[in-house]
């Protein structure tokens, strides 16, 4: 019984914070670019990602990955032109 009550509060809250992401996205495109708000919510998921590998204490194994996938990333990023 008690795992049902948490499924069902861990439902709401999934559906509370998809409306509001929603919300936040078009209230946002009313003053930024497209490719500003794409930006911003990069920059604020890879903050968020950094901040857990901080916490988990696994942010040091994020440099021998980026040195063997370093292309791949270059690519990517070239593909940013508006």
């Amino acid at each position: 019984m008690v795992n049902q009550r948490q499924a069902y509060a861990y439902g709401v809250a999934t559906v509370l914070c998809w409306s509001t992401v929603a919300t936040a996205f078009k209230l946002a495109l009313g003053s930024l670019t497209v490719f500003q708000l794409i930006f911003y919510a990069t920059l604020a998921s890879a903050l968020v990602l950094l901040a857990a590998l901080y916490l988990q204490g696994r942010l040091i194994e994020l440099l021998p990955t980026f040195r063997s996938h370093w292309r791949i990333t270059l690519i990517a990023a070239g593909d940013l032109s508006p």
